[in-house]
């Protein structure tokens, strides 16, 4: 069965590819989330006894541990996609500042949504953190594929 699935992944790169981003992906995602809860727990704590509006902090606390969270992650996704995955960039000063922008943009969106999920739904912050990675996740391969690591 191994032997098969080797051959099919060899046989299909594409799909080979594609294979090694998911399991990189939830690996990353395993670390992401935990550092998202960890922090968002660590940080509430810190600024809501240093705020008078415990609103505010939490929201803060929340913005502050999604933006570390994705930070790490994308550290990390940045070396082992262009290691592992990808396997190229043909100029790495290029793809860095892709990769950064791409992350930024990523921050936005999953930071607005989280809020917006929060507050429309009454989602938990780690529900909301979770709805927003399966857009990021497409996207992302679609641009590391074709713009960022080519």
């Amino acid at each position: 069965m191994l032997t098969k699935i080797r051959i099919l992944l060899k046989e299909h790169p594409k799909i080979e590819q594609f294979c090694r981003y998911v399991l990189i992906g939830m690996s990353l995602v395993v670390i992401e989330l935990v550092l998202f809860v960890s922090l968002s727990f660590v940080l509430k704590g810190m600024l809501n006894w240093s705020m008078p509006d415990e609103e505010t902090a939490n929201t803060t606390a929340i913005a502050i541990a999604n933006f570390m969270a994705i930070a790490a992650g994308a550290a990390m996704g940045f070396w082992l996609n262009g290691k592992f995955t990808f396997r190229k960039a043909s100029c790495l000063g290029r793809s860095v500042l892709l990769y950064i922008l791409l992350f930024l943009f990523n921050n936005v969106f999953s930071t607005l949504t989280i809020g917006f999920l929060m507050s429309s739904f009454g989602l938990a912050e780690f529900v909301a953190k979770i709805c927003t990675m399966p857009c990021i996740v497409l996207w992302n391969f679609v641009l590391y594929r074709k713009v960022i690591f080519v």
